[in-house]
């Protein structure tokens, strides 16, 4: 019975050893169609709301225990840059070994309204306003898959419009593995 636990535990450390090491060079990006233009926006510069007053809020509506929401590193971006920020927040209970999922809410009179997934730092990608606000791109990785999300303001909320599919090419030679382009799928809403 021990030299199988080691055995499945040698296993999966080596098969997950190379996850997320071998994203995209910049030709295999070019090949995915054109995005909107990027900005060169201060997303930190603005007016943030009262964290604990959106934590009590959060709270009030029955967000508690792993449910209840915390302020992200990063948690507050004007993503409309009207000069007040928006609060990016995660519940601990929706995490997992990619990070957290980013929410993005909007202050509504004396409450927090919820306006979709946010970006992740002000370190993200934005780009020009659809909708009156910033679009941005975020990234993922599930074994040799990699992609690019496109996210922008739909019906009152951010939803992701695109996402660009790349694939790792492991038929190369192992020394010289590449992400080639594989395709590009929109999202209706």
């Amino acid at each position: 019975m021990k030299k199988v636990v080691l055995v499945l535990l040698f296993c999966s450390s080596f098969s997950f050893a190379d996850v997320g090491d071998v994203w995209p060079e910049q030709e295999e990006i070019d090949k995915a169609p054109e995005s909107p233009a990027v900005l060169d926006v201060d997303v930190a510069d603005c007016q943030a709301p009262e964290s604990e007053w959106f934590l009590e809020a959060m709270r009030a509506k029955g967000y508690v225990a792993d449910d209840e929401y915390r302020i992200s590193n990063d948690g507050f971006m004007d993503l409309n840059q009207d000069g007040i920020c928006e609060i990016i927040a995660f519940q601990r209970v929706y995490c997992g070994m990619g990070g957290c999922s980013q929410l993005a809410f909007q202050l509504d009179g004396d409450d927090f309204k919820f306006i979709g997934l946010g970006p992740s730092s002000y370190q993200d990608t934005f780009y020009e306003p659809h909708n009156g606000y910033l679009q941005f791109k975020g990234a993922s990785y599930s074994g040799s898959s990699y992609s690019f999300h496109y996210y922008r303001f739909e019906d009152g909320q951010y939803r992701r419009w695109r996402s660009d599919r790349f694939e790792e090419n492991w038929r190369l030679n192992t020394k010289e593995r590449k992400t080639l382009y594989k395709h590009t799928e929109y999202f209706k809403h």
